[in-house]
């Protein structure tokens, strides 16, 4: 599936065609008669930034190409990234950073707020002005770079208390707004002090090409969609780990990623014996999650073994691996097949075959990207795309609908085209 064309807009190589809209955003803004322009040289001063992403595994993957260009854009400065902290093991190793801290120990009153005092709500707000006072009088940075597009509220209640002067972000999505609007402190047009307006924009325009109008707001320089291909770090360990959790075989190893950041958005374990039976050949099996997925990773592998006919053997990693680890034991699968979750990000940046299981929640915001020759993604269009994840149904159809033979037939041409890849010793497939 391609994205489809809009008047007027640049086409850009790669990742399946995207285009880049020219925004029209104007170079001045009416906020106290300061310019663009003046707000990114005050962020090119800046000795200490920091990257506040406090979104989920697969959207740091996403946006894993951005360190590089930001880089490059504040060679001088310190570079602090704040994720949420099982996210950390992926960015350890990125060598266009300075510095990692979870998102839950930026502010003092969010590490202590479940404590008997802060639970009330005086004690809380003295404590949350306080810190907010003393951040302002003494910064731990000089700016943040917030690059979120649909923000919650607490993420900018955050921003709030963290006190920083200079933040520059993103405006005017409105897709995790309440419906009752933001806090008229915590709105972004105005808590930050330099944003891209998105208003005129699509809001379920593809994440790169938000990205992509961020970056290049913030004065980095992008000549392709493709210089923001997402970047894993991994250390020999994980390698050597990897070799040996999923040994070198005869078989085709397919791996299985039943899991997504709601269970609703998961396909049916018994759809995975189907497909396994429809592929028709003996494989091996790898299933992939996290620790809370052991419980759907274990019925996974279960229904797969059913599947007795082929003789396939089926090995469940759920839970065993840290994000690197899981990264390299991707990367030597022949294919994956998973959820629109971050071990299918993983798969392609990996750059070996995937198929996507995706639903319409937010449908294009996030898939497809990679080569459209080895990364399908598979959905059934419904009317109703577009719901936010909050479907009008008991199950979301868009996803329960997906035929699984359609998912074994496709499973079946992309290891084919692997094998003949691989026979000619070339890992692309052609």
């Amino acid at each position: 599936m391609s994205m489809p064309t809009l008047p007027g807009e640049l086409s850009l190589t790669g990742y399946y065609g995207l285009k880049r809209q020219d925004l029209g955003i104007p170079s001045e803004r009416s906020r106290e008669g300061v310019t663009d322009s003046d707000m990114r040289k005050s962020h090119g001063r800046a000795k200490r930034i920091l990257i506040f992403r406090p979104d989920n595994i697969g959207d740091v993957i996403l946006f894993s190409g951005a360190f590089p260009l930001i880089r490059k854009r504040y060679p001088e400065a310190g570079i602090t990234v704040a994720v949420k902290p099982h996210i950390m093991n992926l960015l350890e190793l990125s060598p266009d950073i300075d510095g990692l801290i979870p998102s839950t120990r930026l502010l003092f009153w969010k590490r202590h707020e479940k404590s008997a005092l802060l639970r009330f709500k005086l004690p809380r707000r003295i404590c949350k002005n306080l810190e907010r006072i003393s951040n302002r009088l003494n910064p731990a940075y000089d700016a943040l770079i917030f690059p979120l597009v649909s923000p919650s509220t607490e993420q900018l209640e955050v921003i709030h208390y963290l006190g920083i002067r200079n933040i520059a972000g993103i405006a005017g999505s409105g897709v995790n707004e309440p419906p009752e609007g933001y806090p008229a402190h915590l709105a972004p047009e105005r808590l930050f002090s330099e944003y891209l307006d998105i208003s005129r924009a699509d809001p379920w325009r593809h994440e790169f090409l938000a990205t992509a109008d961020f970056l290049e707001h913030l004065g980095c320089n992008i000549s392709d969609i493709s210089d923001m291909k997402p970047r894993i770090f991994v250390s020999e360990d994980d390698e050597v780990f990897a070799a040996a959790a999923v040994p070198s075989s005869e078989k085709p190893v397919i791996g299985i990623s039943p899991g997504a950041s709601n269970r609703i958005r998961s396909w049916a374990p018994e759809n995975y014996r189907i497909m396994a039976e429809k592929i028709g050949e003996s494989a091996n099996f790898l299933i992939f999650g996290g620790a809370e997925e052991i419980d759907l990773a274990d019925e996974t592998a279960a229904t797969i073994q059913k599947s007795s006919a082929n003789n396939h053997v089926c090995l469940n990693l759920a839970g065993k691996t840290t994000l690197r680890q899981l990264y390299c034991c991707i990367s030597r699968c022949d294919l994956l097949i998973g959820m629109e979750s971050a071990p299918l990000h993983m798969g392609i940046a990996a750059g070996i075959p995937t198929i996507g299981i995706a639903g319409g929640g937010h449908h294009g915001r996030f898939v497809p990207w990679g080569d459209e020759s080895m990364n399908i993604v598979m959905t059934n269009f419904m009317e109703c795309f577009h719901c936010n994840w909050k479907c009008k149904y008991e199950s979301p159809r868009c996803i329960e609908s997906i035929d699984p033979g359609k998912v074994a037939e496709a499973a079946r041409r992309l290891l084919g085209k692997r094998k003949e890849a691989k026979s000619s010793g070339s890992r692309r497939i052609r």
